[in-house]
């Protein structure tokens, strides 16, 4: 066998069921002769996206792959692997070299210099003899930490070189959890007891570490609302008594009203990084950061107490030490609190109801919002937008009731991104994407400049290809 078989196999160890490819690349036919379905797009940032679908919507459990050709297919995936890198998405990125000889020859394109600063790890396989080695660092680092994608170039002259198939010996790799000092848990805690305003922000760290549960448990022990982050968005049921919205640019009265006059925000699973289509915490407060990569505490923010761990771990933990300050039932429902967010929410609602139900011609994009939130079954459907106004417009009104039935992003925010992601989401959900008003660098031009929505029908394939 070769190179390429060599990391197919590795794949195939690692639980990889599905690979996105385009255009042409020798490990799409290994891949597929040890059972790994290869699926070529029409692009490959389109693939990429769509494979970064995937993987956030499996929370991680299923790492994305991607395998380009060398030269212009590199050089086209970037602008995937940058959208994947700003919103934190794992996923292995499998390009071709140009080949030793020729990889530090200009102009040929060098994918481990050009992609290290949007990889969480940026390798190439200069010898037969590290292919496994290589695919097992690159495992490992995607599945450590924050999330991210990692690259591995590969050269064809390496890898197409014989390797002695009885020398295979590859393990695979494993999350890695741990949990923050129980101290520094144990003050957080305390401060979020004895605050008089505080409020929770939940980042995507909850959706990978699969911690909603543990979210919804700490909220309805200690009686704080919850605001979430848009990547989070789902991570907490918009339904929900406490609940008050997600923190986007447009967000509900809620979310400005209870994050403006808190005392004491606790964040969690989030990287807390400052963006223009989100909202800054407001300074003045006393701020508990609690997230799986120390380098994102005290990045943006000065944080008062940081709390390094995984999100299930440090809520888990979190969840046992207020229990022992406040019972094992948790506080009574706070129903004054529940009425005012309640109230707000009524007050902002009726004031964007003549939008919300407006019978104007071309239908107004937030009346399609309404009528979709008012029509589809919520608890199995998956709903995105698209980037721009569509995001603005869907994410304050529409009511996300499950986890990873709504899939948020904006942190860099790619046209046309949102049909791709939508492509591969796994299970049996409906998918409805909300395109409103929006130009999509990737349509076809035959596509007029028009509202519209896309729903893919429930599918029964692993990759999330359905009918």
């Amino acid at each position: 066998m070769n190179g390429f078989d060599v990391i197919a196999r590795c794949l195939k160890a690692e639980g990889v069921e599905w690979m996105g490819c385009f255009p042409n690349n020798p490990l799409i036919e290994s891949a597929a002769k040890v059972d790994i379905r290869p699926i070529v797009f029409r692009q490959e940032r389109g693939g990429i996206n769509a494979v970064d679908g995937f993987a956030r919507q499996t929370g991680g459990k299923q790492v994305g792959i991607f395998a380009s050709q060398s030269g212009p297919g590199a050089e086209n995936s970037f602008g995937g692997i940058a959208q994947a890198f700003g919103d934190a998405v794992p996923m292995i990125f499998l390009p071709g070299g140009s080949g030793l000889r020729n990889y530090d020859v200009a102009p040929n394109f060098s994918s481990t210099s050009n992609y290290k600063d949007v990889t969480k790890l940026a390798i190439s396989i200069d010898r037969p003899d590290r292919t496994t080695m290589q695919m097992q660092r690159a495992f490992h680092t995607v599945r450590q930490g924050r999330p991210g994608p990692v690259m591995v170039e590969m050269h064809p002259d390496v890898m197409m070189r014989e390797v002695d198939e009885s020398s295979f010996d590859y393990r695979p790799s494993k999350t890695m959890r741990s949990a923050p000092s129980y101290s520094d848990a144990k003050d957080a805690v305390k401060a979020l007891l004895e605050a008089d305003n505080p409020v929770i922000l939940a980042g995507q760290g909850v959706l990978y570490a699969h911690a909603c549960a543990e979210l919804m448990a700490f909220a309805e022990l200690t009686q704080i609302p919850v605001v979430t982050t848009m990547q989070a968005k789902s991570a907490f049921p918009d339904d929900h008594p406490l609940a008050l919205g997600s923190a986007n640019r447009t967000a509900p009265k809620t979310v400005w009203k209870w994050l403006g006059e808190s005392d004491t925000v606790f964040a969690i699973g989030s990287g807390l990084t400052r963006t223009t289509f989100g909202i800054d915490v407001p300074p003045g407060k006393f701020l508990i950061h609690g997230n799986i990569a120390a380098e994102d505490i005290n990045k943006d923010y000065t944080v008062d107490i940081g709390l390094v761990g995984d999100a299930k771990l440090t809520l888990e933990m979190m969840i046992d030490i207020a229990k022992g300050e406040v019972g094992e039932n948790g506080r009574p429902a706070n129903q004054g609190l529940a009425e005012s967010i309640a109230s707000i929410k009524s007050e902002w609602l009726a004031e964007w109801a003549p939008l919300l139900t407006s019978d104007e011609t071309p239908i107004n994009p937030y009346r399609v919002i309404n009528e979709i939130n008012n029509t589809i079954d919520h608890a199995n459907s998956v709903v995105t937008h698209d980037a721009g106004n569509p995001r603005d417009q869907i994410m304050p009104f529409y009511k996300a009731t499950v986890p990873f039935g709504y899939i948020g992003w904006g942190k860099t925010t790619h046209l046309g991104y949102g049909i791709p992601l939508a492509d591969c989401v796994p299970g049996n959900a409906d998918v409805v994407l909300a395109l409103l008003n929006c130009i999509l660098g990737v349509r076809p031009s035959r596509v007029p400049h028009s509202d519209f929505i896309c729903r893919r029908t429930g599918n029964d394939s692993s990759s999330g290809f359905g009918s």
